[in-house]
């Protein structure tokens, strides 16, 4: 999962079994949550990458700071390399591409 901003940090998978946890500072009490790490945030931006309606008042990717840049993710389906590519700033446009696996 990658972005054409600068600020963004690219995410990368391994294969087989990944798991997105947040570190907890150790002195953080029981009461003190992990907000702030960005899973939430990772699963808004695959279900905008995958399609997901981008409306007014509940999109953050039309935030103005994010809304000119591009997101973009690469995946294997069934020994596919697929890539898709989209921006806030043309919502109902998403580039998706294609090529072997092996390529």
């Amino acid at each position: 999962i990658y972005s054409s901003d600068s600020a963004f940090k690219t995410l990368r998978f391994s294969e087989g079994f990944n798991v997105l946890i947040a570190d907890r500072d150790p002195r953080a009490t029981s009461l003190q949550t992990r907000n702030g790490a960005g899973k939430s945030s990772f699963l808004r931006l695959v279900h905008f990458l995958t399609g997901g309606s981008c409306n007014k008042g509940e999109c953050m990717f039309l935030d103005p700071l994010l809304k000119e840049h591009t997101f973009g993710m690469e995946f294997d389906l069934h020994g596919q390399a697929i890539a898709v590519e989209r921006s806030a700033a043309r919502p109902s446009r998403s580039r998706n591409f294609s090529r072997s696996a092996s390529s």
